[in-house]
C-alpha cells in the first residue's frame, strides 16, 4: 500500500508540473488566479560566426592532415608518417629504431591478407585543440580500425596523430 500512495504521488506531480497553465480555484467554485509555468529549454551557447568558420577551419586542416597520414601509411612512406606522431607517442614507442620495427612487423602481418587500406574519405571533429578522425575505406577487407574514432591533438600550429 505505501508503494502504490508513492506511485501515485510521483504520478501526480508529474502531471501538475507537466501542465503549462493550470486554474485555481477557490472553495466556492470561483475562478480566483490563472497562473501559467513555462518550461523554458536551456539553449547551447550561440557561436559567433568567427567561431564557426575556425572550427569548420580547423576541421578542414584536420581532415587533411589524416588524409595525408592515411595516404603516407599506403605508400609505406614511413618519414612522413614518423613526423604526424606527437612526441608523447614518440617517447612511448622509445624512438624512431623501435617504431620502425613496430611498422616493419605490422606491415608483415597485413601482407598478402587483403587489408591493406584503400581511404576514399575523412569524418572530422574537433573541440578546441583535440580532433577525432574517422577513416571510410573502400575496400571493405581492408584494416578494421579504420572506422574507430582515432584521436589527434593540435600542436604547434598543426595537427599530430596521437593514438599511441
Amino acid at each position: 500500500m505505501r508503494y502504490s500512495f508513492i506511485a501515485v504521488a510521483i504520478a501526480a506531480t508529474a502531471v501538475l508540473s507537466a501542465c503549462s497553465t493550470s486554474q485555481e480555484t477557490s472553495y466556492e467554485g470561483s475562478e480566483t488566479a490563472t497562473t501559467t509555468s513555462t518550461f523554458t529549454e536551456q539553449a547551447a551557447p550561440a557561436i559567433s560566426p568567427a567561431e564557426e568558420l575556425r572550427e569548420r577551419v580547423a576541421e578542414g586542416d584536420l581532415r587533411e592532415a589524416a588524409r595525408q597520414l592515411d595516404l603516407s601509411v599506403v605508400a609505406m612512406d614511413r618519414d612522413t608518417m614518423w613526423d604526424f606522431y606527437t612526441q608523447r607517442c614518440k617517447a612511448e614507442v622509445g624512438g624512431r629504431e623501435e617504431w620502425d620495427l613496430v611498422v616493419d612487423f605490422v606491415f608483415a602481418a597485413v601482407d598478402g591478407i587483403n587489408e591493406e587500406p584503400q581511404p576514399i574519405d575523412w569524418i572530422a571533429s574537433v573541440d578546441g585543440t583535440s580532433g577525432q578522425v574517422i577513416t571510410v575505406d573502400a575496400n571493405s577487407n581492408g584494416p578494421y580500425y579504420s572506422l574507430e574514432p582515432r584521436p589527434w591533438t593540435f600542436i604547434d600550429g598543426k595537427w599530430q596523430y596521437d593514438n599511441c
